[in-house]
């Protein structure tokens, strides 16, 4: 079986950050499709066999307990972990090697200039000249290759994904690592997002206008199994996943597992239930400039499981419709 990756980042460990699962998916390679179709199919049916087994006649907590992790362990028995691994530097060229090698040679002959004889420097001053034309033409052409290379790049990225393409042009390169305590940061996160006063009820605010009665019910009937595949359909593939690791895409291309989700959801709304997995999240840190160390120099994200977000956002669509 080929692995690759389709995102960096396909399955986030909830457990170390360091570790990915990856999945075979292809979809850039056209005449690699099937076999991505049959590696998905086999997987969807390894799943729910995995959540058959393990929870088909457990109650509906240990079932929104355990189901994200279920299918993030029965991935890593599938196809493994993948530890990151640092980037090669590129091999050098021919033309490099000698433009390396022209550089050392001029800057030998420099030196011995210094200290030569008036008769002397001629000569080396004559062979630093040729040295240096030899140089300027690679020089241009190595220039001519890279500016090649990148058009190449470019047209790539951009029929690969032309909002993405554009969307970078504008841009400004953000980098860097947060460097701070473990207690400096919760105490900044306390501050700038608690409020002391969240206990207190709000008075009603003056000239406040009530709107018109709503004109149909709210439907407070579990949620059906279209509304769930529309909102996953409507996900972006690439959403980061949240603590449990399982990605908007695994529901996508795994209809027989998003089938047994439908069925826990509806358990949920029914018995007025909310996973405590649904209530907690991963914070993650985004630099907003480069070579960011300080902590006003990121932007906190929270990544929340998949499953509470389909659970909500069938919520509030139909709150959107009931309030509309």
């Amino acid at each position: 079986m080929t692995i690759c990756s389709y995102i960096p980042s396909l399955f986030s460990s909830p457990r170390t950050s360091s570790t990915t699962v990856e999945i075979s998916i292809l979809l850039q390679d056209p005449g690699r499709e099937a076999s991505a179709k049959e590696q998905w199919e086999a997987l969807d049916s390894k799943i729910v066999l995995q959540l058959d087994k393990l929870i088909g006649k457990s109650t509906l907590e240990h079932k929104l307990t355990t189901f994200g992790d279920i299918i993030y362990q029965t991935c890593i028995n599938t196809f493994g972990a993948k530890q990151h691994q640092a980037k090669r530097e590129p091999k050098k060229s021919r033309r490099q090697r000698e433009m390396e090698t022209l550089r050392k040679q001029k800057k030998n002959l420099r030196k011995q200039m210094k200290s030569a004889t008036e008769e002397e420097k001629n000569g080396l001053q004559e062979l630093w000249r040729g040295l240096k034309t030899r140089h300027s033409a690679l020089s241009r052409a190595e220039s001519a290759r890279k500016r090649r290379s990148q058009k190449k790049k470019n047209q790539e990225r951009f029929y690969k994904d032309p909002f993405q393409f554009a969307r970078q042009l504008f841009q400004q390169p953000r980098s860097g690592s947060l460097s701070v305590e473990k207690e400096q940061l919760e105490a900044h996160l306390r501050k700038t997002y608690s409020d002391p006063n969240r206990e207190k009820p709000l008075s009603e605010p003056a000239g406040l206008k009530w709107p018109a009665a709503p004109g149909e019910e709210f439907n407070s009937k579990p949620p059906s199994l279209k509304e769930i595949i529309a909102v996953v359909q409507k996900a972006r593939a690439k959403s980061a996943p949240g603590p449990n690791g399982v990605p908007y895409l695994l529901y996508k291309r795994c209809p027989n597992v998003l089938k047994r989700l439908h069925k826990i959801l509806r358990g949920a709304w029914s018995n007025l239930k909310i996973s405590e997995q649904w209530m907690s999240a991963d914070g993650v840190y985004i630099p907003k400039e480069q070579n960011s160390t300080e902590i006003n120099q990121f932007r906190p994200i929270s990544l929340l499981n998949v499953e509470g977000k389909i659970f909500f956002s069938v919520m509030a669509s139909r709150l959107t419709k009931y309030l509309s």
